[in-house]
């Protein structure tokens, strides 16, 4: 028997029939949420063809197919004390607010309920401070009384069914942790070493939402893209590295490869140069390493690694234009106080490790180079090494 049969089965004996797990299962996997899920995953990480799909076909919305227009997708926005609404998408421009509301069936926004409350949301005009429109997103056009003023979205079963297949054992896994917390989790793969490079500009954040917080936030404004793949169980590797040379190319010591040793960045006037060996210089400072306890998550409401006026509300003109100027909404936890073994892997501290500590022709020591290279350069994201790298580097200090 696999370990997902053995998860579910052990999941089953704790409710009280099968009945009550089948009613759970059609809540939780086919409603709405997980078309949210499926929609926000598409949209943040999909490129222009994908976007375009997501968006009304006339054009109306065509700015938000390329990524550099929009900020973030914010999920379950409350509208004063009335509704939520599925989606309000920020640009980077701050011109306006795009609601999205999403059904399976189009009929189900076209009650007498939604017409008084989301049609004149979704139809142009002004809200929360701001020039504001929408657009809905639908399985089943079915309703031939919709208003014309009102773009619909209408999405593929084909699509949606392979993305479902294909994250089915996430989606299991969420439905463990919704009905039994304390159950063990299901995954499909070993847990992941995610290396974060922690930059000067950087450090405050370190020291006073990661190590007093246990929080850590991936700025907006880029595809969240390998952060949906961080999960409960994977390990978050810190490194603070210093006075590299070239700047932001650490080079592990006896570098073959030609890419690696070519200047690639085009802002730099030694673009296309090959680095002099001589040259190449980094040390890394710290290292910490910490279990998380918390996967990829949404946070509009926290104020850690904020500007002081976003923490103290000033100077907006509703709430929902104080989150659409939030700087970091996509976060991870750990726990970084408790004293118990299980509560984080390692905490180093003080490295003192220089660029001749690590040498090309040790795959661990030039995996691990690669992977802080590929960190440093890549937007702050993280970037995956291997169980045997992270326990050799553990060894060298």
């Amino acid at each position: 028997m696999s370990d997902f049969e053995l998860s579910f089965l052990r999941l089953n004996h704790k409710l009280e029939s099968f009945g009550t797990f089948v009613y759970h299962l059609n809540r939780r996997f086919i409603d709405e949420k997980v078309m949210q899920q499926y929609y926000f995953e598409k949209f943040m990480n999909g490129d222009r063809s994908i976007r375009r799909s997501l968006l009304p076909v006339n054009g109306n919305f065509s700015k938000y197919e390329t990524q550099s227009e929009t900020k973030i997708l914010h999920p379950e926005v409350k509208i004063g004390k009335e509704f939520n609404v599925d989606f309000v998408l920020y640009p980077i421009d701050q011109s306006e607010f795009v609601y999205i509301e999403l059904k399976f069936e189009l009929s189900k926004l076209n009650t007498k309920d939604a017409k008084k409350k989301r049609h004149r949301l979704l139809k142009p005009g002004k809200s929360n401070g701001r020039p504001s429109r929408g657009f809905v997103v639908v399985f089943n056009d079915d309703d031939p009384y919709w208003p014309n003023e009102i773009d619909v979205v209408k999405l593929e079963w084909d699509a949606f069914a392979k993305w479902y297949v294909k994250n089915s054992p996430k989606l299991a896994d969420q439905l463990i942790q919704k009905i039994s917390p304390g159950e063990k989790r299901f995954r499909h793969h070993p847990p992941r070493n995610w290396v974060v490079y922690v930059g000067t500009d950087a450090e405050h954040h370190f020291h006073h939402g990661a190590l007093k917080k246990g929080k850590w936030a991936f700025k907006d404004k880029k595809k969240p893209l390998n952060l949906m793949d961080i999960e409960r169980g994977d390990n978050i590797v810190f490194v603070q590295c210093r006075e590299i040379k070239p700047s932001r190319k650490p080079i592990s010591s006896g570098e073959k490869r030609a890419d690696v040793l070519t200047i690639t960045n085009h802002r730099s006037k030694r673009v296309g140069q090959v680095i002099n060996d001589k040259e190449a210089f980094f040390k890394i400072t710290r290292i910490d390493i910490f279990e998380i306890d918390k996967g990829y998550y949404l946070d509009f409401s926290s104020k850690t690694f904020e500007e002081q006026n976003w923490q103290k509300n000033q100077g907006f003109l509703s709430t929902i234009d104080r989150f659409s100027k939030k700087e970091y909404t996509q976060f991870i936890s750990f726990d970084s106080n408790a004293k118990s073994e299980n509560s984080y892997k390692w905490k180093r501290g003080e490295a003192h490790l220089y660029r001749d500590d690590f040498r090309y022709i040790d795959p661990s020591e030039r995996e691990f180079i690669d992977a802080l290279r590929v960190a440093i350069n890549n937007n702050g994201h993280p970037h995956t090494i291997s169980d045997t790298c992270l326990h050799h580097i553990r060894n060298m200090l």
